[in-house]
């Protein structure tokens, strides 16, 4: 008899919710749910653009206890592409392998790629969680060696070109 008298006291509690209470509760409730078959399919956190701020209740997709050592997706990225002078090839090598270093060191630079793409033609590819992240790269010590050789290692200024990522797939 006790267990009915606690089923008959949530249910009026929902019944007495009102519209807009209970949109929020069934918003939380696919988010909740998108979350979790997410993180049984993939183990990322899902796209910022299910996110909500309206809810009164735990958002339950940036909820700390939720996404802790989970990695989220990359939003930004950067596209930087080189142009070694003549003769140069073999130093613009050595200078982009030596960059590797340097992004080790910035720890929202999820991926950093440097490719070449024909014998004189060169790219810098990486990727970021969000735009402080992407900033703190373009303020950081790879863009500052990248400035300080361009003059003597490419045949043209550097044009780095801001991307918005739209899917990824990365290590998990």
């Amino acid at each position: 008899m006790e267990a009915a008298t606690a089923d008959d006291d949530i249910f009026e509690r929902i019944n007495a919710l009102s519209e807009e209470e209970e949109r929020l509760w069934q918003q939380a409730g696919q988010r909740g749910a998108r979350l979790a078959w997410i993180r049984a399919r993939t183990s990322r956190a899902p796209p910022r653009s299910w996110r909500t701020a309206s809810s009164s209740r735990r958002d339950l997709t940036t909820d700390r206890r939720d996404t802790e050592g989970v990695e989220e997706m990359v939003t930004k990225g950067l596209w930087v592409p080189l142009e070694a002078k003549p003769g140069k090839v073999a130093e613009v090598r050595a200078f982009l392998e030596g960059g590797r270093a340097l992004v080790d060191a910035e720890p929202d630079t999820t991926a950093w790629f440097a490719v070449q793409s024909g014998p004189t033609s060169f790219a810098i590819f990486d990727v970021f969680p969000d735009d402080s992240g992407r900033q703190a790269h373009l303020s950081g010590k790879v863009a500052e060696a990248l400035m300080a050789n361009a003059p003597d290692l490419f045949a043209t200024p550097p044009e780095i070109r801001q991307l918005d990522v739209i899917a990824d797939k990365l290590p998990g």
